[in-house]
């Protein structure tokens, strides 16, 4: 069962003025055996000054300038995991009798993923918008993210085990810009896109286990 209240809002002041703000709390009973751990609450808010409507604004040839940021958290679930034991029951193709497989051994301390972003960004555009573009500026904390990981074969539940065992970090920039280059019957826009992103574990709590196959692999 799956539970999510949700609310947002935004405002404009004096039109160069933006806030905006968001919250949704999701919970779920896939997860946790405890009441607070079922749930989490997801949110974000942001900002944005359009500089170019101020009259000091002193760029004639960018009449539209501006500048915003946000920041929020957000959250997953793999629906394939859960708290529970999870079986399956079939038919045996040969006998035709019932059977159950185990699909699932269960993970009571099965936790949400989350997801802090920060995001920075600056909109521009030349007269009748002949050029346009933004450059933003990124990064993420991801925490208890779900990867699979060795257990026990003889629980019978084969490899269909995950579990929050990582943490990472992510930066990254994007530059667009966009044109109109013919601007009559004929219309021809074309846009470029640039985007740098930088990915690091900065946790992993995850046993590393050698394979047995070198030990019976012959060396001649």
């Amino acid at each position: 069962r799956n539970l999510s209240y949700f609310t947002n809002g935004a405002y404009t002041y004096l039109e160069r003025y933006g806030f905006s703000a968001r919250a949704r709390w999701d919970g779920s009973n896939l997860l946790g055996v405890k009441t607070n751990q079922k749930g989490t609450l997801l949110w974000s808010a942001g900002g944005s000054w359009e500089i170019s409507r101020e009259k000091f604004y002193p760029f004639s040839a960018l009449p539209y300038f501006r500048i915003r940021a946000t920041y929020g958290k957000a959250g997953l679930i793999d629906k394939s995991q859960s708290q529970y034991p999870t079986v399956l029951f079939l038919n045996d193709t040969q006998t035709q009798l019932p059977y159950a497989s185990l699909v699932h051994p269960g993970n009571p301390s099965l936790r949400w993923e989350q997801v802090n972003t920060l995001n920075l960004a600056a909109d521009w555009a030349t007269t009748g918008q002949r050029i346009s573009g933004s450059l933003e500026w990124y990064t993420k904390s991801a925490r208890n993210l779900l990867g699979n990981i060795l257990i026990d074969p003889t629980n019978g539940a084969g490899l269909n085990y995950k579990e929050n065992y990582a943490n990472m970090a992510v930066k990254g920039l994007d530059l667009q810009i966009n044109s109109i280059n013919i601007n009559r019957e004929i219309k021809w826009e074309s846009s470029l896109l640039f985007n740098y992103t930088r990915n690091k574990v900065t946790k992993y709590n995850t046993l590393v286990i050698p394979h047995i196959t070198p030990f019976l692999n012959s060396t001649g």
